[in-house]
């Protein structure tokens, strides 16, 4: 995360171009949208510059979409447990009646994988539930609305409703997941797409050449959930006093890339020899001497 606001770009372009103050040429709308423009090209021409880790829930089946701001796939590390939420306390809303200490109470509602369960740990005349203690405190992908009602018990208790609260289950490491070729799934498991699906994921699949796409396998289940490594287009700035999201180390590279922009806008000799001047700039910038040279040569030699 950087510590430089847009408005730090601006401010230098508008110095080195002799564009300050009343009657400026170049307004903030049109500097935002070049600077913006940096921080993608730069997302995408160094794609280290702008890594996430995130975990995710996949999509049941073997084929899974990358979101819109991935650029490539870094890695799959490893399973990530399953996304959803656990209940943490519970009261007594009406306590029914017929329950004895000690019995247990399976909660209905909601989607889920495990079911919440209570157990009577108090009560009243004609066994009216006073008090309850967490068995088990499920997963739920939707939670049950309050209150919630008895699905069964353990006993011969009726008519209690429970006051639940549910927070979000803290996702703990799972097991390694390694990336194998698609070649090598073919011929060692011909129907890995179609076996069946597993929450947890042992490989995946994924070729560069089709950026957004990757494969897991086993197929994943409903809930699987991986932690996911990415390069990704670092995010836009909606105003020139936002705070750019990469390094500071790549400043100077947007500097260089709004420079060479802003001289190319004139089509004079004088300007296009400056923005070709600044693209080299922000080629080196980026450590890609190779490539910067590359523009200088088809820069004095054309074709």
């Amino acid at each position: 995360m950087g510590t430089f606001a847009g408005s730090v770009i601006a401010t230098r372009v508008r110095k080195s171009l002799n564009d300050e103050g009343v009657g400026a040429v170049y307004s903030d709308a049109e500097l935002l949208d070049v600077i913006n423009e940096a921080i993608e090209q730069i997302s995408a021409d160094r794609q280290d510059v702008y890594v996430t880790n995130t975990d995710i829930t996949l999509t049941a089946g073997c084929e899974q979409t990358l979101g819109g701001n991935v650029i490539v796939l870094q890695k799959i590390p490893r399973n990530r447990g399953q996304v959803g939420n656990h209940l943490s306390a519970a009261v007594p809303a009406a306590g029914g009646t017929g329950y004895k200490v000690g019995d247990t109470i399976v909660l209905a509602g909601g989607t889920f994988t495990t079911a919440a369960v209570v157990q009577v740990t108090t009560i009243g005349t004609n066994g009216v539930v006073t008090g309850l203690s967490i068995v088990t405190p499920g997963s739920y992908s939707a939670n049950p609305a309050n209150p919630i009602a008895q699905a069964s018990t353990s006993g011969a208790g009726t008519g209690p409703t429970v006051t639940g609260t549910l927070v979000a289950n803290v996702l703990a490491d799972g097991p390694v997941i390694r990336q194998v070729d698609e070649d090598t799934m073919n011929r060692v498991a011909p129907t890995w797409q179609s076996d069946p699906q597993s929450a947890t994921v042992i490989h995946f699949v994924y070729n560069k050449d089709d950026p957004k796409r990757f494969y897991v396998w086993p197929p994943a289940a409903i809930g699987t959930t991986v932690r996911l490594t990415a390069s990704e287009v670092a995010p836009a700035l909606s105003a020139l006093t936002n705070i750019i999201s990469l390094d500071d180390t790549w400043v100077t590279a947007i500097y260089y890339f709004v420079m060479a922009r802003q001289h190319m806008r004139n089509s004079d000799d004088g300007n296009m020899e400056k923005a070709g001047q600044y693209d080299t700039l922000y080629w080196k910038q980026l450590g890609a001497e190779e490539e910067a040279r590359e523009k200088v040569l088809a820069q004095e030699f054309p074709k």
